[in-house]
């Protein structure tokens, strides 16, 4: 249900919100894909690129053959090219 209110947070505009929506997420299931990908968003949102490739780095380190968070990170890195 968080997770719900930190995109909702999102699409308000509302980061802050949003950051807390999905860190409580992160407390309760630390291995919620989603609300980590809400809080790169986040981050993206903020233009805190090198904040997003962390938080891609540190979950692939864990599960480096998630196809979702592959292609989220493929998203942030070519992000700077542009």
């Amino acid at each position: 249900m968080q997770v719900q209110s930190g995109i909702l947070a999102l699409m308000k505009g509302d980061i802050k919100s949003a950051r807390l929506a999905f860190a409580k997420t992160l407390d309760l299931d630390p291995n919620s894909f989603e609300a980590v990908a809400g809080l790169v968003a986040a981050d993206m949102g903020e233009k805190k690129v090198a904040d997003a490739k962390a938080r891609i780095e540190k979950w692939l380190q864990q599960a480096p053959r998630d196809a979702n968070a592959l292609v989220l990170g493929a998203m942030v890195f070519s992000s700077e090219r542009n």
